[in-house]
C-alpha cells in the first residue's frame, strides 16, 4: 500500500509538470496562430509596411494609389490594405487590381463598401498564384465612380521601409512613403507548422516578456526539479522492477521540454 501511494505521488508530480508545460506551449502556439503573422492554419502573412502616418488623398475617379512589391513565396493569395472611411458611410465600391509589375492585370476585385471598416486592414482574396516567388507585382486601388465626400482612402507610412517596392499616386512615385500593406501566401498545414516552429523564438506573448518570462522560467524550473527529485529520491522499483522505465521516460520528456522552453524564451 505504501509503495502504491508513493507511485501515485511520483506520477502526480510528473502529471503536474507535463500539464503545466503543455499548457504553456499550447497557449503560446494559439497566441501565435491568432496573431497578425498567421492568417490561419493554411496562410502565412508577410508585412510589407505597417506604418500609418498619413492618409492618401480621397480615392476618387481622379486618384489611384499603387504599391509595388516582390513576392517572397509561391501561392500568393491575398493582399490586405489599410484603408480609411473618414469616419463616414461611403457607398461607392473600391476596385483592387493586381498586376505583374508593369505587365497585365492578373486579378481584379471589387470591394463592397459595406464591408470596408475605418482604419483597418481590408482583405482582397483571390485564387493563388502558384509561381509567385521572386516576381514583382503592383497592387492598385481605385474607385472610378467615387466623388469627394463619398470615397475611401488608404494609409501611408512616412518611411522608405520597403526597399523592394515603391508607392505611387496617380503614377507619380513617392520615394519617402509606403502603402500600409501586407500579403498572404497559401500553404499546406505541414509547411505552416514548420514555419510556426521556426518563428516561435521570435514572437512571444506580451505577458511572457520581461518579469513574466523570468517568473515562468523560475516556476518551470521548480516543477522540473520537483519531478526529477521525485525520481532520484523516492523511485523504488515496483513489483518485479516494473514502472521505473516509464517513470524515467516521463522525466526525460519533462527535462527536454524545459530545455526547449528555455532556449526558445532566451534573448528577451
Amino acid at each position: 500500500m505504501i509503495v502504491r501511494s508513493g507511485q501515485y505521488r511520483r506520477w502526480g508530480v510528473a502529471g503536474v509538470v507535463a500539464v503545466f508545460t503543455g499548457a504553456v506551449m499550447l497557449a503560446w502556439v494559439l497566441r501565435l496562430l491568432n496573431s497578425s503573422t498567421y492568417g490561419g492554419v493554411s496562410t502565412i502573412d508577410e508585412m510589407i509596411s505597417r506604418q500609418t502616418d498619413v492618409p492618401a488623398p480621397e480615392i476618387t475617379a481622379d486618384v489611384r494609389v499603387s504599391q509595388t512589391f516582390v513576392a517572397s513565396d509561391n501561392d500568393l493569395t491575398e493582399v490586405q490594405i489599410f484603408v480609411g472611411t473618414y469616419a463616414r458611410v461611403n457607398t461607392i465600391p473600391l476596385v483592387f487590381t493586381l498586376s505583374a509589375g508593369d505587365g497585365p492585370v492578373l486579378r481584379t476585385i471589387q470591394a463592397d463598401p459595406a464591408t470596408i471598416y475605418d482604419n483597418a486592414f481590408h482583405p482582397f482574396i483571390f485564387d493563388p498564384i502558384p509561381d509567385s516567388r521572386g516576381r514583382a507585382y503592383a497592387v492598385t486601388i481605385s474607385s472610378p465612380q467615387a466623388r469627394p465626400g463619398n470615397a475611401f482612402t488608404a494609409w501611408l507610412g512616412n518611411c522608405d521601409c520597403y526597399a523592394e517596392g515603391v508607392v505611387s499616386i496617380d503614377g507619380k512615385p513617392r520615394q519617402d512613403q509606403e502603402l500600409a500593406l501586407r500579403v498572404d501566401y497559401q500553404h499546406s498545414g505541414v509547411v505552416v507548422w514548420k514555419e510556426l516552429v521556426n518563428r516561435m523564438s521570435q514572437y512571444k506573448p506580451g505577458i511572457l516578456k520581461g518579469l513574466g518570462l523570468v517568473l515562468l522560467a523560475f516556476v518551470s524550473t521548480v516543477f522540473a526539479l520537483a519531478a526529477l527529485g521525485a525520481v532520484v529520491l523516492s523511485a523504488g522499483p515496483a513489483k518485479g522492477g516494473q514502472g521505473r522505465p516509464a517513470w524515467l521516460a516521463v522525466s526525460v520528456v519533462v527535462a527536454v521540454a524545459i530545455v526547449l522552453l528555455t532556449h526558445a524564451y532566451s534573448g528577451i
